[in-house]
């Protein structure tokens, strides 16, 4: 059975969360018929395929008229307008819902997502995370770039903060400035083939999304924005220290920096920020100077990395909560963090043979 667009999600132990997302789908306002939902669990949960299961088994069978037809040069798709009118019977009901397990020894959103699109019988694959809220009219208006003969469209998304946001709920903000993140995009399907899809090098959910988009852009498709196609990716409060686990993603972006070094230069910040490298130096001087029972250096270099942890600390609570919880947070993750996103750079960098500092 063929749709004209089947919408991915990877899922790691969130159930509930799914759910939500599952239930934001299944209201979009376009022929149930011509799309459907893949979801590849990176966990194989029990609890997330039963969530599955009782969201799909409401939705009903669909008699086709006829099969899906793609005409035009490069098989670019119909109008949704001719394939409502030409293709399909008019019903109601939810769209079909599909759930795999992701297979032994296939680990990460990446393979998930892979699967997922591969299974995929659309001609249009859109991405979706499972902690996203897909407006009603989010398939409408992504596909609608894609109908137009873009091989590629990246949505928007709205990340709403409360008034006092922490350091972590800020940095999701992030994803609104982001360009064909997973959280929303749209790919014609033969792009995906013709790129291989997500690195399954990318263990963890950052930067495989950037990977492909810039694999896409280098192999010079069109590739466009699509405004109007909007999710709502909700913050929520991440657990104490969360910030210290991060840091590991820098590993991941050495990676795509030896794959994409152009590409990250002019669209991602390709050095750790300055204060980082003068904390990290000044902390081994100061130990340096302690050892060797040079007080005067010692004393001036711990003095340095007080001052840059202090300020790092202020900046990171700028405009965020003032609790003391999480000011205690943020004066104990700041004085880690230069030392591991450090640590972890020169890793990915011994590991990808690339000069990622």
């Amino acid at each position: 059975m063929s749709y004209l667009v089947s919408v991915v999600i990877a899922t790691y132990h969130r159930p509930n969360l799914l759910k939500r997302c599952l239930e934001a789908l299944i209201g979009q306002n376009i022929n149930p018929t011509l799309f459907e939902i893949i979801v590849v669990d990176d966990g194989a949960d029990p609890e997330t395929e039963h969530v599955v299961e009782e969201v799909s088994n409401q939705a009903v069978a669909y008699q086709l008229v006829s099969p899906m037809v793609f005409t035009g040069q490069n098989d670019v798709l119909q109008t949704s307008e001719q394939i409502e009118a030409g293709t399909f019977t008019s019903v109601t009901g939810l769209p079909r819902i599909h759930y795999f397990a992701a297979p032994p020894g296939k680990t990460g959103p990446g393979a998930a997502r892979n699967e997922g699109w591969k299974a995929a019988q659309g001609k249009i694959i859109a991405f979706t995370d499972d902690d996203c809220l897909p407006e009603p009219d989010w398939l409408e208006k992504g596909t609608a770039k894609i109908l137009e003969g873009a091989a590629g469209a990246s949505g928007k998304v709205i990340v709403p903060l409360p008034d006092q946001p922490t350091d972590s709920e800020r940095n999701m903000r992030g994803l609104e400035y982001s360009e064909f993140v997973t959280a929303n995009c749209f790919y014609r399907r033969d792009v995906l083939e013709e790129t291989g899809g997500f690195d399954e090098r990318f263990q963890i959910a950052w930067r495989e999304d950037s990977d492909l988009y810039f694999s896409v852009l280098e192999r010079g498709y069109r590739l466009v924005q699509a405004p109007d196609a909007v999710v709502v990716h909700p913050s929520r409060k991440a657990p104490w220290g969360y910030s210290l686990r991060e840091q590991r993603k820098n590993y991941y972006s050495a990676l795509l920096y030896k794959k994409h070094p152009q590409a990250y230069q002019s669209k991602l910040q390709n050095h750790a920020p300055k204060a980082y490298y003068m904390s990290t130096l000044a902390l081994l001087s100061a130990g340096i100077g302690g050892i060797m029972g040079n007080l005067p250096v010692g004393i001036s270099s711990l003095s340095l990395w007080t001052g840059l942890t202090l300020a790092f600390t202020v900046r990171r609570l700028q405009g965020n909560s003032r609790s003391l919880r999480h000011k205690l947070e943020m004066l104990v993750t700041s004085a880690f963090i230069p030392l591991l996103a450090l640590f972890w750079r020169t890793v990915g960098s011994i590991r990808f043979r690339t000069w990622f500092f």
